[in-house]
């Protein structure tokens, strides 16, 4: 799993036509817009070019704060460098700006963030919500799983996983089959811990 997921986001990467990206920066120096920048950032992100996203990304929210695709973004690159709080800032507002924003992505990626600074109740919280208005997956129900294990939800962790490992009866993504696989080992762990606890009473 690990290797599709690599292949498929190296192909991605290489794939990309630089030409637009180059073109949207030319005309940058001539006028400078949070729409341009944005655009910048969204090609950049595609070539994993992480440090032009990042420049790019907050230039665009500087210039408007109003652009929920911009803030997505930042908080994407801000989640992939570790910036936690500014992540939660920006997947919030962009929720905030338009509710449901990337097909719920937003939603779920503060959940997933609220989890890793440690705000379990909200991050549980957004989870739910997630769940309620968008439905589920691979990636949502792992990361809930790993939020309901650290609130001490052991029970309802594990079901969290399990239906991250189901089998999907269909081809998945590269990234769903990487979660699919990442919960299929937690489940496998979870049933050596029982049978091991089962066989020493």
């Amino acid at each position: 799993a690990w290797v599709r997921r690599h292949i498929d986001r190296t192909r991605t990467k290489w794939n990309a036509d630089r030409a637009p990206m180059a073109r949207a920066i030319a005309e940058l120096k001539h006028f400078e817009t949070a729409q341009k920048h944005f655009e910048v950032a969204k090609l950049a992100w595609i070539r994993a070019d992480y440090s032009l996203v990042a420049a790019h990304a907050q230039r665009s929210v500087a210039l408007d704060s109003t652009l929920p695709s911009a803030q997505y973004l930042l908080g994407l690159i801000s989640l992939e460098t570790d910036a936690l709080q500014e992540a939660l800032s920006a997947f919030s507002a962009a929720e905030q700006l338009d509710p449901g924003h990337a097909f719920g992505q937003a939603l779920l990626h503060r959940a997933r963030v609220q989890h890793l600074l440690g705000d379990q109740n909200a991050s549980l919280t957004s989870f739910e919500q997630y769940t309620r208005t968008h439905g589920s997956n691979h990636r949502s129900n792992y990361w809930h799983g790993e939020a309901l294990a650290t609130a001490g939800r052991s029970e309802e962790a594990s079901m969290a996983y399990r239906a991250a490992a189901a089998d999907p009866k269909s081809r998945l993504t590269a990234e769903e089959n990487w979660f699919r696989a990442l919960a299929r080992v937690r489940c496998w762990r979870v049933d050596r811990t029982e049978q091991t606890a089962g066989g020493s009473k």
